[in-house]
């Protein structure tokens, strides 16, 4: 699993892409700043506000 806390830079843009290449479970949590959105975050599991949601999103739908 991969989560992206946003905002952030490019190099966490990049290693979250790496995860959701790799099949990985992803999730992006927080809003990216005015003008940095991108299409990208769409291939998130689920966006999310905050690290709260996060986690009980993990427990309802990842843990097995």
């Amino acid at each position: 699993m991969v989560i992206l806390l946003l905002p952030c830079g490019n190099d966490a843009h990049a290693d979250w892409g790496l995860g959701v290449g790799m099949g990985k479970h992803s999730i992006v949590v927080g809003h990216p700043n005015k003008g940095d959105r991108s299409p990208v975050h769409m291939w998130a599991d689920a966006i999310l506000d905050s690290l709260d949601e996060a986690v009980e999103y993990i427990k309802n739908n990842i843990i097995e």
